[in-house]
């Protein structure tokens, strides 16, 4: 249970944010003065049994994935993507949280959505794929 907890610890150090950045193969990424991240590669979450996301993101200049883990919020999700963005098939109850900006495609079907308030205010890409089927 300890080990559980301290991985999921606010983020106190660069060397415990680059343990998690090795543990799920994040790469080319910049540690941020408020300790989130900016990376410049995919981040890919997904198939993670994740509850909650291990790292605060900051921009994302690639694709973000984390679906089909667990995920209650979308806390610590990055505020911009520049590709996809998928938190499909996860416990979602709402979108708070989510990036601001996405550049390609929306994926958040198959959660247990009762809304689309704070769905991205840009989306470059208008794809919203699988969110008509939100309710469902």
């Amino acid at each position: 249970m300890m080990k559980y907890l301290n991985e999921f610890k606010i983020f106190e150090s660069r060397e415990s944010i680059e343990a998690i950045c090795v543990k799920y193969a994040i790469t080319n990424y910049t540690i941020n003065q408020d300790m989130s991240i900016d990376v410049d590669d995919v981040v890919n979450l997904s198939h993670q049994n994740l509850t909650k996301l291990p790292l605060k993101f900051g921009k994302v200049n690639s694709a973000f994935y984390c679906h089909s883990n667990d995920l209650t919020s979308l806390e610590f999700c990055p505020t911009h993507v520049s590709g996809n963005f998928h938190c499909n098939e996860n416990s979602l109850t709402s979108l708070e949280g989510c990036p601001t900006h996405v550049g390609g495609g929306f994926h958040c079907g198959y959660n247990n959505l009762t809304s689309l308030e704070f769905c991205p205010t840009k989306l470059v890409v208008v794809f919203l794929v699988m969110i008509i089927r939100f309710i469902v």
